[in-house]
């Protein structure tokens, strides 16, 4: 009996000791992941607002969008819009 009981304990034991090996395993797998997928993310979301902050001004918010063809230009009936739309 006193066998059957020990060999019970180390086979609880080696399972726990697989568990936790899995676990820290697929963890470890989980932030590699997500560290390659946020990473070029990241990246692009920099480059843009490094080439796009220059074109922010105010005229850039207040003026309604140009014709096609024609320089400048804003975003005004956007926000406007997203507004009424929130509204």
């Amino acid at each position: 009996m006193v066998s059957v009981l020990a060999r019970s304990r180390n086979s609880e034991r080696l399972v726990n000791a697989r568990r936790f090996a899995t676990d820290h395993l697929v963890t470890g797998i989980a932030i590699a992941s997500t560290i390659v997928v946020l990473t070029p993310l990241i990246a692009i979301l920099g480059y843009l607002i490094y080439k796009g902050a220059s074109s922010l001004n105010w005229a850039f918010f207040t003026h309604v969008p140009a014709p096609v063809g024609e320089p400048g230009g804003g975003m005004a009936n956007a926000i406007v819009g997203s507004g009424v739309v929130l509204g």
